[in-house]
């Protein structure tokens, strides 16, 4: 998981992008897990991100984001 790379390389300060809005909404607790198959995930990477002083969790709309949609797109005919 990226959060622990960033923690083994001792990052302090961390800015996580993402465009899956119900995931930046249950990291950011506006919305609560509600598939028990996801729960243990969404604990390890609630209590990861809580290690970083200075972190922040941004979502960004798909059609805001070029960069990330081209790589999801790269391949696929």
């Amino acid at each position: 998981m990226g959060l622990e790379l960033a923690l083994k390389f001792k990052i302090r300060h961390i800015e996580i992008f993402g465009n899956a809005e119900l995931v930046i909404k249950q990291m950011t607790t506006e919305y609560e897990v509600r598939y028990e198959g996801l729960a243990m995930y969404h604990d390890l990477a609630q209590r990861l991100f809580e290690c970083f002083p200075d972190a922040s969790i941004t979502h960004v709309p798909r059609k805001d984001n070029a960069i990330a949609d081209a790589f999801r797109n790269k391949g696929k005919t």
